[in-house]
């Protein structure tokens, strides 16, 4: 039997502490996941805790957890099912997050819009749709923000990361190995800008894209203790 990282995260809990947690996957000989374990750090101690087994089957996707109000999130697809899982900092619980009453896409990906949990779904025209939950934890809160179609470009081949969405509706995306672009609807224009001078291993580095804000929190432990 051999482990492995399946999933892991880093945020803020509600005692003024940041947190990484890790979920290691225990793997059979055969390669498939049996179970889950658990592993939170802790800054202000500078320790390791194992808060053991996942009550929830193994996730069958990679990747780190999107912050937000307190808890990671992370996409979970089951062969035709798909859910998002979270996983609460301040408690160490694990729970699920409704996803909104949406057939026609298929979910892609997650993300934090705005402070709000996105949901971005692949539709039936090979677009994409963001859905942001304007209030956490309400499933009828779900807003569907922006739509997306195809950018027929040589090097915008795969689907797309939104990282901001301005007043004006305007999409800032990412395009893995190649390019930011701005997507105006009003106007159906794409903006491309050519990312140059990285490598694969550099695109690497910078997957997971995400957006962050600065806080006066600071990450330093000493500096915590002196206040």
């Amino acid at each position: 039997m051999c482990r492995g990282i399946s999933k892991y995260g880093f945020g803020f809990d509600e005692l003024s502490d940041y947190k990484v947690f890790v979920l290691i996957n225990r793997i059979n000989t055969g390669g498939l996941p049996i179970s889950c374990i658990g592993l939170v750090y802790r800054l202000m101690s500078n320790s390791w805790k194992n808060i053991g087994e996942c009550d929830i089957s193994p996730f069958e996707t990679e990747g780190m957890g999107m912050y937000v109000s307190g808890k990671l999130h992370w996409c979970r697809f089951e062969g035709y099912k798909c859910d998002i899982i979270s996983f609460d900092l301040n408690r160490h619980v694990y729970g699920v997050v409704e996803l909104p009453s949406y057939m026609e896409g298929d979910l892609y990906s997650l993300g934090v819009l705005g402070g709000c949990l996105s949901a971005h779904f692949c539709n039936p025209n090979g677009g994409l749709d963001v859905w942001l939950m304007k209030e956490y934890g309400v499933k009828k809160s779900w807003d569907k923000v922006a739509t997306v179609p195809k950018y027929n470009h040589p090097d915008c081949c795969e689907t797309p990361t939104p990282l901001v969405i301005a007043p004006d509706g305007e999409v800032l995306l990412f395009y893995y190995y190649s390019s930011i672009v701005i997507y105006n609807p009003k106007c159906d224009v794409f903006r491309h800008h050519k990312i140059t001078g990285l490598d694969d291993e550099s695109f690497n580095i910078l997957d997971p894209f995400v957006i962050y804000i600065e806080s006066l929190a600071s990450v330093a432990p000493d500096a915590q203790q002196e206040r």
